[in-house]
């Protein structure tokens, strides 16, 4: 599978260099990369009811390709790192991440297309997916993205933004699952301060259990209030059809995605709130609520501290109507050292705690945990080419 995905960005990333390069004379080819390291502590890895904690080591080292010419630019990434617990040795893991970007730009469209592939522990993700941090099983997801977008003049533009997405799963633990979507987008911009947009979306998901469509309806809009304060906001309705063996059934609801952002001289911040329909680890789609925050504050020209919540609360509806929610949330302060312009050391500490429940039943899966980090990040200029 990895070596199919690989020669496909490899085939698509030659076909589009083939097709721009006769169009423009100068170009610039880039290369650089940065390397992650990453140790720590965790006193609860599986977040249970009875602790197991491990001391954890992630290196993660990402090479980034650039290409550009005057009406198109490339960029792909390659990422292949280790995940190493020292009492926990079923986790000890890969991690794969692969990116390409293409566009090619006129004076009125942009063609993009966009392609992803991960590999790495379903542990990684089980905040977001699953809630289950006791799976041994690997995730894989694959996702391929064109886009057209048109200028119609100098306020107003259309987006037509395509996805297809597949994830699987290792073992038995997890159901895999496809998707895809298409979204038209129209969007006017009143003022360098002021824009708006309205979508129209369809998305179908599908998996051994359940098969899904959902049609949505979005306004959206972007508002700089001043210098420092900016915010943006999409608000829309959706309607959904379920299926399975058994049973059909139809739900609607609504979708949000608000930031509010302050960047100051010191200073920035940004509280955000989210309401969104994903594919679950079981096989289902999820309606997931969250609020983010955000705070960075620079201590001096190289030393800085930051903190970051995020609260999310998950519901899933089967069609016996047995609902299963959960709630997770985290704190994370961090104090940030920028050694120079390539070295940057970050210390932080982590709270996790989750709490589920199925029916009646208030208290199936729950746990917290605690950790201490400390991650070194170095980041290698590169060199670039020109002709």
């Amino acid at each position: 599978m990895l070596l199919l995905f690989l020669n496909f960005i490899s085939v698509l990333a030659w076909a589009v260099l083939v097709s721009f390069s006769h169009l423009s004379v100068a170009s610039q080819w880039s290369v650089d990369a940065k390397i992650q390291q990453q140790l720590g502590y965790n006193d609860n890895v599986r977040m249970s009811k009875t602790p197991q904690g491990s001391l954890h080591y992630t290196l993660t080292p990402v090479v980034n390709f650039s290409h550009k010419t005057t009406n198109s630019v490339i960029d792909a990434s390659a990422s292949y790192g280790i995940q190493r617990y020292s009492s926990i040795k079923t986790l000890n893991r890969s991690l794969q991440n692969y990116h390409f970007d293409a566009k090619y730009l006129t004076d009125l469209t942009v063609w993009e297309v966009a392609a992803s592939m991960s590999i790495a522990p379903s542990l990684n993700t089980a905040s977001m997916y699953s809630g289950n941090f006791s799976s041994n099983a690997e995730r894989t997801t694959q996702s391929v993205s064109p886009s057209l977008s048109y200028k119609l003049n100098e306020l107003d533009s259309l987006k037509l933004h395509a996805n297809y997405s597949q994830t699987s799963y290792s073992g038995n633990d997890f159901n895999n699952n496809q998707s895809y979507s298409v979204n038209l987008d129209w969007q006017r911009a009143w003022s360098e301060r002021f824009s708006n947009h309205i979508s129209i979306s369809y998305a179908a998901f599908s998996s051994n259990i359940q098969q899904s469509s959902t049609y949505n309806l979005n306004l959206g809009l972007n508002f700089m209030l001043s210098e420092q304060w900016s915010v943006k906001s999409t608000v829309g309705g959706r309607l959904t059809n379920s299926e399975s063996v058994a049973s059909k059934n139809q739900s609607e609801g609504f979708l949000v995605n608000a930031t509010l952002d302050y960047s100051g001289e010191k200073l920035s911040s940004q509280l955000g709130v989210n309401r969104s329909l994903l594919p679950s680890s079981q096989g289902q789609l999820q309606e997931q609520d969250s609020l983010n925050f955000t705070l960075n504050y620079a201590l001096s020209q190289k030393l800085s501290t930051s903190f970051s919540a995020n609260y999310q609360r998950t519901n899933i509806t089967s069609f016996s109507n047995q609902s299963t929610s959960r709630e997770y949330l985290t704190l994370q302060p961090a104090l940030n050292w920028q050694i120079d312009s390539d070295w940057i050391v970050s210390a932080n500490y982590q709270y996790r705690t989750q709490n589920s429940s199925t029916g009646q039943n208030t208290d199936v899966s729950s746990g917290f945990s605690n950790s201490v980090m400390l991650t070194i990040n170095y980041n290698w200029q590169g060199f670039s080419l020109s002709r």
